[in-house]
Order: structure tokens, then sequence, then C-alpha cells
């Protein structure tokens, strides 16, 4: 048995207090505490070899629940082993033998090249260089991370830096692995560039690092064009390191372009001109905006004063926002004590109480519930619809991008390879259909009229040419008893993978406007 778990519980005393600054002041004297069960009695055993999925909304108690089984948290009671150890006492064979990878938390040096890391932690598990070496190149080209190992880890996007952080979770081969959100942020004319320090890992290239940097200069940006008319939701594509943060950051102000022109209502960012900063708002789901020792109200209570809006008019739209994501308990907790889904909910909130006209929404729904993200995905819309807003998206969910986006822009190494309608993705990257045939005979071997990628019962779903598609169509009603047979396009999330295989295009091939 790898796990098991007997009547586990976790339970948490919280401060409670309601916002404004004189339920603060009274608190100072007299903190009013309130028990949470985060987790309350679960049982279940896990055996050796067994990949289990672990779900649930935000807050159901999943992480909670992952860090009392690595011995990151003390239980209140029951019972918990892993590997026949309690993993509360932490024991070295047992440290040696698990690990615990959160999408939301850095677990390597952030100033440091991944190497360096990389090289601590086999110091830290005590492993021989021989087999340690190889197993790091392994995991390193299987990742494709060989360029990214040797920047800081600050200077990595957040899905690079969950390539980097798994990689140093697996170092030591563990035989358990907690992964909690491990594929967050992950993929599925204005310029750019970026000079970022360049140096070898080690402590000898950290010392000459001191007396002379090595830079180098990376086009984080390089000559993107495109126009989005007023009301318009757009996906903005694109894999990790693609260069969307950047360009919504110089959209909204926060970078300063390298060339080019950029204009949003016809504004200059880089200016922040109050009259600009009043129509837009940008949210971002790795970054928090919100007061982090506060309750989400009295960080909305602030953006009112900030924006100068009118109480009777703000109120309403608040409550309206909040029974939307349903987070009436949550704007009542300080937001450090969130998840970060119920982060995401409150933060989202926040962005939109002055009622911006461009919303740049920057994976907007990552770390969030499947319930949750539904939500979120019809909340977008109703606001578009309602109040005419223009949204330039970013999400590696696709369902967040067909329920939404009409049109998307794909970037990727900086410049575009795609601005059109979703459906015509297919069309230009696609080579393959599929076709779907339900046959009399179900073992028939099918292989001669296309590549069979999956086979159920009498239903047998082929890869065929798309230029040979009805040809091929054709062959099957006339040669086999056939009792029903479809054409599809391949998934969307099938077609961004070919678009993000895509090669860096030469600099001749003319950018799509």
């Amino acid at each position: 048995m790898a796990v098991h778990v007997d009547g586990l519980r976790k339970v948490f005393e919280v401060p409670e207090r309601e916002p404004g600054l004189w339920a603060s002041a009274k608190s100072l004297v007299r903190r009013k505490m309130r028990e949470v069960r985060a987790v309350d009695g679960i049982t279940f055993d896990i055996d050796r070899g067994e990949i289990v999925g672990f779900l649930g909304p935000n807050g159901a108690g999943k992480t909670t629940t992952l860090k009392m089984l690595s011995g990151l948290l003390h239980s209140s009671g029951g019972e918990a082993r892993v590997l026949g150890f309690v993993p509360s006492k932490r024991e070295k064979d047992f440290l040696r033998q698990i690990t615990l990878v959160m999408g939301n938390r850095n677990q390597l040096q952030w100033d440091l090249p991944a190497l360096d890391s990389f090289e601590l932690n086999r110091a830290i598990y005590r492993l021989r260089r021989e087999d340690f070496v190889p197993f790091r190149d392994e995991l390193i080209e299987l990742l494709d991370i060989g360029d990214l190992v040797r920047k800081p880890v600050r200077n990595l996007s957040l899905g690079e830096r969950m390539k980097v952080e798994i990689v140093g979770a697996l170092l030591h081969r563990p035989q358990v692995l907690f992964l909690d959100e491990p594929t967050i942020g992950l993929d599925v004319t204005m310029q750019k560039r970026i000079e970022v320090p360049e140096r070898e890992p080690g402590l000898w290239a950290s010392a000459k690092s001191l007396v002379r940097r090595k830079m180098r200069e990376v086009r984080a940006v390089d000559g993107i064009t495109f126009d989005i008319d007023r009301g318009e939701i757009v996906g903005f594509l694109g894999p990790n390191g693609a260069g969307k943060t950047t360009t919504l950051k110089m959209l909204s102000g926060l970078l300063h372009s390298s060339g080019g022109e950029a204009r949003v209502l016809g504004f200059v960012p880089s200016k922040r001109e109050k009259d600009f900063l009043r129509q837009i708002t940008l949210v971002m789901g790795n970054r928090n905006q919100l007061q982090w020792d506060l309750p989400a109200l009295d960080s909305f209570e602030l953006n009112r004063a900030i924006y100068r809006l009118r109480r009777e008019d703000f109120v309403p739209f608040r409550d309206e926002l909040i029974e939307l994501l349903d987070i009436g308990d949550l704007v009542r907790k300080p937001v450090r004590n969130l998840s970060l889904g119920e982060r995401m909910k409150v933060e989202i909130v926040g962005a939109l109480l002055h009622r911006p006209q461009v919303l740049f929404l920057d994976e907007p729904t990552i770390g969030l519930d499947v319930t949750m993200q539904k939500r979120i995905r019809s909340f977008v819309a109703e606001y578009n619809r309602r109040h005419g807003a223009t949204v330039l998206l970013t999400s590696h969910y696709m369902a967040d991008v067909q329920a939404l986006c009409r049109r998307v822009i794909v970037i990727h190494h900086g410049q575009i390879l795609y601005d059109g309608p979703l459906t015509g993705l297919a069309d230009q990257f696609a080579a393959h259909k599929t076709i779907g045939v339900a046959l009399e005979d179900g073992t028939v071997d099918l292989t001669r009229y296309g590549e069979v990628i999956h086979r159920d019962g009498d239903w047998i779903t082929l890869r065929v040419p798309k230029t040979e598609t009805s040809e091929i169509a054709s062959r099957l009603l006339a040669e086999q008893s056939v009792l029903d047979l479809t054409i599809e396009e391949p998934p969307i999330e099938d077609v961004i993978e070919l678009v993000f295989a895509q090669e860096r295009r030469e600099p001749e091939v003319e950018v799509v406007a």
C-alpha cells in the first residue's frame, strides 16, 4: 500500500471580522476566531503504481490533504501513512521517496538559474553525479527546456517556471508524487526587446557576474500588427514564452515598447493617462492585485476611492458581481487565506468594479474548478453584451477560447502566425480530418483506409489526409457494411498543438493585419 488514510481531519482557526477601519481597530484588542474544517474525516487507500485523480471545487480541501500527506501540515486527527511512514515525522527515508509539486508555489531559488537549484537538490538528496546528470539531462530534453534552465527562474513565464519546477521535483526519482495543479499555466507594428543576464551555472560564474555581467537581447515581441474593434472578444494564443503577457503589459501601459506603435481607445498606453486607466483593466492569473492581509471588501473600497466612484453606483454593481461569482463568504476573509481559485474570483471582481471598456485577461480562469470556469466564461460574455466591452483573452484552456472567441490571434516566438476566425485554424494548419465509422463487424481491419486512432466496440475513428477525405469516405461506404459515418475536423486542442509546433517564420513572411 502506497498511501493509507483513515479518518483524516484538519481544522484551522481563522480570524473573522467585518471589513472597515473600525473593525480593524477592534481586532487589535480582541480577535474573533472561527473554526474551519478544511478536511473532515476522509478515508481512502492508494496502491503502489496507481495514478489517482483527486478532484473537488476550490476550497474543498485538496491542497490541505496533499500537504498533510507530504508532511507539511500536521493533521488534527485520524491517521495517514505514506509508504509505511507517518508523514508529519518527516523522516529522511520518507522525504527521499516523495515529492510535492504545487502549481502556484516556487520551490527553486528565485535568483538562480534552474541548473544551480538542480545541483543544490543533488547535494540535499546526496545523489551520485554519474546517476544524477544523465537523468537530469533526460528530463530536460523530455520537457524541451534546454534554454530555460540557464536563465534565472525569476525571468521565466509561469508556464516555463512550471516546467523547470517539475524537473527539480523529480530529480531524486520519488516513488510517490503529489501533484497539485502541475499543468497550471502550461500550453496547450509593435516590438519589445528585453535584455536579460546570461551566465553559466555555478559559484565561479556567479562571482564573475558581479564584476562583468554578460547580457543578451531577447525579442519577446517582434513587430506584431493587429487591430481589434470595439466590442470584440479576441483570443490571444501561444505557447509559454511566446510574448502574450509581454504584449498585454505593453497594451496596458505597464511596459514601454522598444518600437512600433500601440493605441488603446485612442490613448498611448505607456503615458498611463488617468482617462485611459479608468477605461481599461488587466487581470493576470498569476499576480495578486488585492491587498494580501485585508478582506477583499476592504480592497474593493480602496478601488472605489482610487477611481472616485459614486457609492450609490458602486455598491449595487459590486454586490451584483459578488452574487454572480458566488463569493459572498470569501470577500470577508483576508486574501492570504484564500485558495488560488478563490483568490482568482475576488481578483476578477476587483478588476471590474470601475466598469472598464477594455479587458486584458491573462489566464483569468487559472486555478478555477470546472464549474467556476464556466461561470467566469458566462460572466465575461454577459459583461461584453451589456457594456460593449472589448476583450483580449489569453488562456491555455481551449474551452475558454471556444466559448468566447470567434477570432483568434496566434503568436509564437514574438511573431504572429495566424489572425482570423477560430474555425479557420484547422483549414490552415491541419492536414488531416477524422472519419468516425460504425460497422456491423467492428473487428474489420481498416488500416488501408487511414490511421486508426481509436476503437470502441463497433465504432472506429480514422485519421485521414484532408485532401483524400471524400474519396476514403466513398470507399468505406462502397466496400464495408457501414451503419453510420461522420466526418469531422480535428479537435481544436490538436490544431492548436500543430500551430504551436510551427517553426519561427522568416522576416519576409507577411504578418496578418
